[in-house]
């Protein structure tokens, strides 16, 4: 006996709106992440003298993780990166943002607040590069959950150009 299906009706996804953030303040806020954790790291060592470096290291690494997927289309001049939400690794999300440091992509994940007197949380992904970037250039065009981040490489200097310097 056959049975009929009825067409599955497309789930609206509720998308973060994804935005262009302010270098400077991104990186204060990694910079505070990284001391937070590290500070963390220590106290679970007892307060154990000695690991400073250690202990900041795997901090960084526990705050800075990578990017999870997404497609790049690079040409002479730019690059075009292509990402789903879901590949931020980060659920319940109230806004991205997004910045350029030289050799890499930086995604900021903040979280909603559980509640009103409490900040969201925030997450970093990071995605390197291997050309630099000018950061003033990152164009974003979003559509749902995807969204499509378009920034244009720094002009590199030719060895001709480096000895007339």
């Amino acid at each position: 006996m056959a049975t009929q299906t009825e067409p599955l009706e497309p789930v609206e996804t509720c998308a973060p709106p994804v935005r262009i953030g302010n270098l400077s303040e991104t990186l204060n806020g990694i910079r505070r992440a990284v001391t937070k954790r590290a500070y963390e790291i220590y106290q679970r060592h007892a307060g154990q003298p000695g690991r400073d470096r250690e202990d900041w290291l795997l901090a960084k690494k526990d705050v800075l993780q990578p990017l999870g997927c997404c497609g790049i289309l690079n040409s002479k001049d730019e690059a075009v990166i292509s990402v789903c939400s879901s590949a931020l690794r980060m659920a319940d999300l109230a806004e991205v943002e997004v910045c350029v440091e030289g050799h890499r992509l930086i995604f900021v994940g903040r979280k909603q607040a559980s509640d009103a007197s409490l900040a969201g949380e925030t997450k970093f992904r990071v995605l390197d590069l291997a050309d630099e970037f000018d950061p003033s250039s990152v164009r974003i065009r979003q559509d749902g959950p995807l969204f499509e981040i378009t920034i244009h490489k720094l002009a590199r200097k030719s060895a001709t150009d480096r000895r007339a310097a």
